[in-house]
């Protein structure tokens, strides 16, 4: 096997030489008073963030986000979490997995976040990479919630934030449905 990003031999997806490579790069973005978490600096993490379109793409998210979430980890106070779900957003499988669930997953692995599984699913299906703000907002996602749970506290999760369209509309449609979204995490920011 093969690294995937040196090319190397490797018995791992990534070896351990890259993902050291691979910087945390925490931040903390607030869009109309909500923070969202990132950990990635899109450069540093784009390749692997755009394998989510192939079927390595499993392996990869998670890598990210295990070192992701032991950063959280070391860094938060996981006491405050205890009756705190983790809601991927749109968590619908593309290419036989769901990359937010996977993140939603491994937090819970590290931190016990419980995970809602096909929670929250967008009615349009729009792909957003390379867009604009202006034809983000003029197609919004549509999100509804479809768990029958409704746990007053969640985490929403993405992979990447850019603008912060779709993490807003997902925490606005969560507030509709009397949940509150405390904040949102996301494996990298854009910005």
């Amino acid at each position: 096997m093969k690294c995937f990003l040196c090319h190397r031999f490797s018995f791992k997806a990534i070896c351990d030489c890259c993902l050291k490579w691979i910087k945390i790069t925490p931040k903390i973005r607030e869009i109309d008073g909500f923070k969202i978490y990132s950990f990635f600096s899109y450069d540093d993490s784009s390749m692997i963030l755009h394998s989510k379109y192939s079927t390595l793409g499993s392996r990869l998210i998670r890598i990210l986000t295990i070192k992701a979430a032991n950063y959280f980890k070391d860094s938060y106070e996981s006491s405050l979490l205890e009756n705190v779900y983790g809601v991927g957003i749109d968590d619908k499988p593309k290419h036989s997995f769901s990359h937010t669930a996977i993140i939603a997953h491994t937090f819970y692995q590290i931190l016990g976040i419980k995970p809602l599984y096909s929670a929250l699913h967008a009615k349009n299906t729009i792909q957003y990479a390379g867009k604009t703000l202006e034809f983000r907002k003029n197609n919004p996602r549509h999100f509804q919630w479809i768990h029958k749970k409704k746990p007053p506290f969640v985490i929403l999760y993405d992979d990447l934030i850019t603008t912060g369209t779709t993490i807003l509309e997902a925490k606005n449609v969560l507030q509709k449905n009397n949940i509150q979204a405390i904040f949102g995490i996301t494996l990298a920011n854009s910005s």
